[in-house]
C-alpha cells in the first residue's frame, strides 16, 4: 500500500540496477506492475489521510517495506502473495524496471524512502487481499485493472508518477536496460498534493 502533473514525454532518467538487501540509511520498499493479457495494470485504491490531498482516495501498485536480510525481488514475491494473491517467485520477477526515491514524513516515520517497481505479466488474476496486514486492510479501499489510455485520462491521483510513458514502453516490449527515475510521489508532511490527473506535480517540488 501507500508508503505534479509530469508531462508524459518527459525523458526519464536512468540509474544503476539496484537488487540488494536494503541498507540502514534508506527505507526500501519493493512494488509490482502487474499487467494482464489485456495490457491493463493493476492497482489499489487506498484513503488518504486527511488534507493531503483533493481527494479522499488515490491508486498506488502492490506493494510493500522490504524486511531485514530481503532482497527487494524476494520482498515484491512476498508483497504479491500477501496483498492481491498472486505466486510469482523472485526469478520470475528478475530486476526492477524503474524507482523513485526522496524524502517523506509519513507521520509515524520520516526520511529518505525509495521504492522499486517489478513488471510481471499475468494472463488473467483473481484478486485476494486476505493476506493484507491490518494497517494495510484499514487504508485498502478496493482494486482495478486499468488500461493505458484509462490512466492518460482519469482524473484520479495515481502512484507512482509518469506510469503512463513507463507501462507504454513495457507493454510495447521496449524493456529498459537499467531501472528508470520516476518523479518522486510523497508530499512532504503539511504540503498537500494539488491537482488533478493521472499524474499530479506537487507545488514547489520537482
Amino acid at each position: 500500500m501507500p508508503s505534479d502533473h509530469v508531462p508524459s514525454n518527459r525523458p526519464p532518467s536512468q540509474s544503476p540496477s539496484r537488487s540488494e538487501p536494503i541498507g540502514p540509511s534508506v527505507r526500501r520498499s519493493a512494488r509490482l506492475l502487474i499487467v494482464d493479457a489485456r495490457d491493463r495494470v493493476l492497482l489499489l485504491r487506498f484513503v488518504f489521510e486527511s488534507g493531503i490531498a483533493p481527494r479522499p482516495y488515490g491508486w498506488c501498485t502492490p506493494g510493500g517495506g522490504v524486511h531485514h536480510g530481503e532482497t527487494l525481488a524476494t520482498a515484491a514475491a512476498r508483497e504479491a502473495a500477501e496483498e492481491v494473491g498472486l505466486a510469482v517467485t523472485p526469478e520470475q520477477l528478475s530486476e526492477p524496471v524503474a524507482y523513485a526515491a526522496g524524502y517523506a514524513d509519513l507521520g509515524f516515520t520520516a526520511g529518505h524512502f525509495r521504492d522499486d517497481f517489478f513488471f510481471v505479466r499475468v494472463g488473467s488474476h483473481a484478486v485476494d487481499t486476505g493476506g493484507m496486514e491490518d494497517l494495510e486492510r484499514s487504508y485498502h479501499a478496493g482494486e482495478r485493472w486499468w488500461s493505458v489510455p484509462e490512466l492518460a485520462d482519469t482524473e484520479e491521483i495515481v502512484m507512482p508518477y509518469g506510469l503512463v510513458p513507463l507501462l507504454t514502453d513495457l507493454i510495447a516490449g521496449r524493456r529498459p536496460e537499467s531501472p528508470i527515475a520516476l518523479p518522486w510521489h510523497h508530499p512532504l508532511r503539511g504540503d498537500p498534493i494539488s491537482g488533478t490527473g493521472g499524474e499530479v506535480r506537487q507545488p514547489g517540488h520537482a
